[in-house]
């Protein structure tokens, strides 16, 4: 059994005739994970994350938080009000166009 399916793969992979099939289920993959849709926290499902974040850590006295790549400093403003005054927000941004 191992075997035939050693050979089926060995038959469907690494073919050139597959890799637009195969692009295509990437980019499927890309979509369903909600990446590349510009850096926009507020559609990738990341409020989701923060809210179930906020419920776990809800007896927490203190958090400590990092925003790298902060840009303008919205996400950063995001946390801080979903994080209330229980979370120290550090935030860099390590590019100078961005600052």
């Amino acid at each position: 059994m191992k075997r035939a399916i050693i050979n089926i793969l060995h038959n469907v992979f690494g073919k050139k005739r597959l890799q637009n099939f195969f692009e295509f289920l990437f980019n499927i993959s890309l979509i369903g994970l909600n990446y590349g849709n510009g850096g926009d926290f507020k559609k990738s499902g990341e409020l989701n994350v923060l809210k179930i974040l906020n419920d776990k850590f809800k007896g927490e006295e203190s958090l400590l938080m990092f925003d790298v790549g902060g840009n303008a400093g919205n996400y950063s403003k995001t946390l801080s009000d979903f994080f209330n005054t229980k979370a120290t927000i550090h935030s860099f941004e390590p590019s100078k166009k961005n600052i």
